[in-house]
C-alpha cells in the first residue's frame, strides 16, 4: 500500500517533498489480483476428468495450484 501525496506528520508540519496538508489522507488501495479459477486436466486418453483449482494466472494449466475448489466430470455430467 503507498500513501498519496497529502502526507502530514503528528506535529502538523509537512513532510520533504509532499503537497501541502490536508484533513483527507489519501490512500492507494489498488492491488494486482492474479488468481483465477480454472480446470486442471486429470484423466486419461478419451476418458478427460477436471479438478477445478485457485491458480495463479502466471502459471501452466497444471501448475502447482493455491487450492483444490472441485471437480468436473464431463461424462458423467455430475459435479462437485
Amino acid at each position: 500500500v503507498s500513501l498519496g501525496s497529502n502526507l502530514c506528520n503528528t506535529d502538523g508540519l509537512r513532510a520533504a517533498r509532499a503537497a501541502p496538508c490536508s484533513s483527507k489522507t489519501q490512500i492507494d488501495t489498488s492491488i494486482d489480483a492474479r488468481v483465477r479459477i480454472r480446470f486442471t486436466l486429470m484423466g486419461r486418453k478419451k476418458s478427460p476428468f477436471y479438478r477445478i483449482v485457485a491458480i495463479d494466472s502466471r502459471s501452466r494449466r497444471d501448475g502447482r495450484p493455491i487450492e483444490y475448489l472441485g471437480w468436473y466430470n464431463p461424462l458423467r455430467k455430475e459435479t462437485n
